[in-house]
């Protein structure tokens, strides 16, 4: 296969968070092995370089923007992006919806407001990629 040139990607899993009682290693591994898929020369062909991989601890809420900052500045008009991200979600105590990063504090109902990657602050990441088409996959469960 040869090189998928225009591929930029971004791959997010957070199995293990502050509070373990939360952790779901499924999240890490499935991370982790479509990562794997995507730069295997004979699969998915992404460069290495640029296809990112963000897990567990590494994916606190300020790394997981830094991340998709750092995308959006790797990518054109001829781009094509993909990010994924997956990860516990719940509603936050302000309203807004949350994907939750290693570092979310968990309430009784849901994320505390500002701890985890609200749907607001995800929404303006994307809008800064400026790819021709961006691709995101959400597997969150609460």
């Amino acid at each position: 296969m040869s090189s998928f040139t225009p591929g930029r990607a971004l791959v997010i899993g957070v199995g293990a968070y502050d509070d373990e009682r939360w952790d779901v290693p499924t999240a890490t591994r499935d991370a982790a092995e479509l990562h794997a898929l995507l730069i295997d020369p004979a699969r998915g062909g992404y460069d290495a370089g640029k296809a990112e991989l963000l897990i567990d601890a590494r994916a606190t809420r300020e790394e997981i923007v830094r991340a998709l900052r750092r995308l959006a500045d790797r990518c054109d008009e001829q781009s094509i992006a993909l990010i994924s991200l997956t990860c516990h979600g719940a509603m936050g105590d302000d309203g807004l919806y949350y994907l939750a990063s290693s570092d979310a504090r968990f309430t009784r109902d849901g994320i505390a407001a500002g701890t985890g990657l609200s749907v607001r602050t995800l929404a303006a990441a994307l809008r800064d990629i400026s790819a021709g088409r961006v691709l995101l996959i959400v597997n969150a469960c609460s």
